[in-house]
């Protein structure tokens, strides 16, 4: 899968922009704050349908503009296809948000989270070591929704029995229905059971290729990745093994979760383990030294997507190599060769990285515009 083209309109300081893109390697460069990162925003909320920056939505949408726009031209095997997000607001509220899959309105994530999938590379990404567990979760969870697109749906029902069962679990005993709460257990069972075994099929998967990538690059093991589950999961468990499990810890933590007001066992619990010769990476490693793991992390990422989907996903980097020297980045740069899509922004670079792009490969962004005249297709 290849994206042709894109234009954008009115996304934060991009006001109107078309361009064609290569199949290769493309750098967009400029000064900070020209549009760099506002450009791979919305490149990928072609793949994900949402701003991965934006607290609100609205956000996104230019300074005093009610109406913002982006649509990108793909090729795959099968042919052709366009994707397009469009937002609409008044009062700073979002009133209307559309999707459309060759001018098709789509209304499940599960379908659309399988059409164009990417990859994103950022400053941000130290977070997956160094923050809550549950930034840990939602980059697994990213993985594996983009393999079993079904998994969205799972996820977004947990979360909303989860909110219910803890409302439940608040409410005074005279208000507390038994057979509601009993319900709401079961559902919460039934779903955790496959979450969790869903994360650990999709582990088994991307650590071999974390630890490829790790030892080809830097010649020495990858740090350790352990999945850490509330409920003691271990690795040759079925999924009723795991619903057994659930079921049993959540009856005898029943007493607990009602003091508490909040359910102690399930996926929400879970955790990513990250270590080094033992020792946790985030507390006994070198910021180099995490931003050099964090980055095989989402190369394996790239790889995992693309061998379980068949599909190659489009690899967005958002100005977040800088602090490796000019070797390491090529090393980067090379083991992903030319068989993905790249879109690299950054600041500046050196001329054997340019010679990667090549003269129409290169976009030079000041001002949410491009400098240099650059082809373009007709508007999408």
């Amino acid at each position: 899968m290849k994206l042709n083209s894109i234009e954008i309109n009115n996304f934060r300081n991009i006001k109107n922009l078309r361009i064609q893109t290569t199949e290769g390697f493309n750098l967009i460069l400029g000064k900070n704050a020209q549009g760099k990162s506002n450009l791979i925003e919305a490149l990928y909320t072609l793949g994900l349908g949402r701003s991965y920056r934006a607290g609100r939505e609205e956000e996104i949408l230019s300074f005093d503009e009610n109406f913002s726009r982006v649509a990108g031209e793909f090729r795959e095997e099968d042919g052709d296809f366009v994707l397009e997000s469009t937002w609409e607001k008044s009062f700073d509220k979002i009133l209307k948000k559309n999707i459309k899959y060759n001018h098709n309105p789509i209304r499940q994530l599960s379908f659309f989270i399988e059409i164009a999938p990417m990859v994103l590379m950022t400053s941000e990404d130290m977070e997956i070591v160094r923050g809550i567990p549950e930034g840990r979760r939602k980059f697994l969870d990213l993985i594996l929704c983009r393999i079993h697109p079904v998994m969205v749906d799972n996820l977004k029902r947990y979360k909303k029995i989860l909110d219910e069962k803890n409302r439940w679990l608040k409410l005074m005993p005279q208000e507390r229905d038994q057979d509601v709460g009993t319900v709401l257990t079961e559902q919460l069972i039934n779903l955790g059971a496959l979450i969790t075994l869903g994360r650990r099929e999709t582990l088994n998967f991307l650590i071999p290729r974390v630890e490829e990538i790790f030892s080809s690059i830097f010649n020495k093991p990858s740090p350790r990745i352990r999945y850490r589950s509330s409920t003691g999961i271990t690795q040759g468990e079925t999924a009723d093994d795991i619903r057994k499990r659930m079921e049993i810890l959540m009856k005898n933590s029943l007493e607990q979760d009602l003091r508490r007001g909040f359910t102690h066992y399930g996926p929400h619990r879970d955790d990513l383990e990250f270590t080094s010769d033992q020792h946790p990476l985030k507390t006994f490693s070198s910021q180099g030294e995490i931003r050099s793991f964090v980055t095989v992390l989402k190369m394996a990422e790239l790889l995992t997507i693309r061998d379980k989907t068949g599909k190659l996903p489009i690899l967005l980097i958002d100005d977040c190599l800088n602090e490796f020297d000019h070797d390491r980045i090529c090393r980067f740069l090379d083991f992903i060769g030319k068989e993905y899509q790249v879109f690299y922004a950054t600041t500046e670079v050196e001329d054997q990285i340019k010679d990667m792009a090549g003269d129409e490969g290169i976009f030079y962004i000041n001002d949410g515009n491009i400098q240099d005249p650059v082809p373009i297709r007709p508007r999408i």
